[in-house]
């Protein structure tokens, strides 16, 4: 049998000093790691929130649709959302109304195409902006049928 050498002497320097190294970078790398999901989750937070502020005015605006009075489109959305604006993007004529959401301070716009009367069918895009961002942070579109019963 060999004979093994007793080292009483603990470890050198350069252990340590590697070790130490190896220790800093795994740290910093799951540090990293973890700044990087707390941002996906402040991010995919908003786009959630924005997106349920959307759908809740998207049935807002349908349910004044569904309803059976003597009003048009233009007449209920403006009791409801105040006065419009008349736009024209891409060539379509649309009436815009906005709002500033109550609980949470973000800005919808509301957007009616401009059709005939005599059309049944119209088009609602409804976008959520987040504080004063020019992007929306959510966006729907629905085609509602909204008819006006005649008195």
């Amino acid at each position: 049998m060999r004979n093994y050498v007793k080292n009483d002497k603990g470890l050198t320097l350069v252990e340590v000093l590697a070790s130490t190294v190896l220790i800093t970078l795994l740290l910093v790398t799951f540090m990293m790691m973890f700044a990087q999901a707390s941002k996906s989750n402040v991010a995919s937070e908003t786009i959630i929130d924005s997106t349920y502020i959307a759908q809740s005015e998207m049935e807002q605006v349908y349910a004044l649709s569904k309803k059976n009075v003597p009003v048009d489109k233009v007449t209920a959305l403006s009791s409801k959302y105040g006065s419009s604006v008349s736009k024209t993007i891409s060539g379509t004529k649309w009436q815009e109304y906005s709002k500033i959401d109550d609980t949470s301070g973000n800005t919808i716009k509301i957007r009616l195409e401009d059709t005939p009367a005599a059309m049944k069918m119209t088009r609602i895009v409804i976008e959520v902006y987040e504080g004063t961002k020019t992007n929306p942070s959510a966006k729907m579109e629905n085609v509602l049928i909204w008819e006006v019963v005649s008195p």
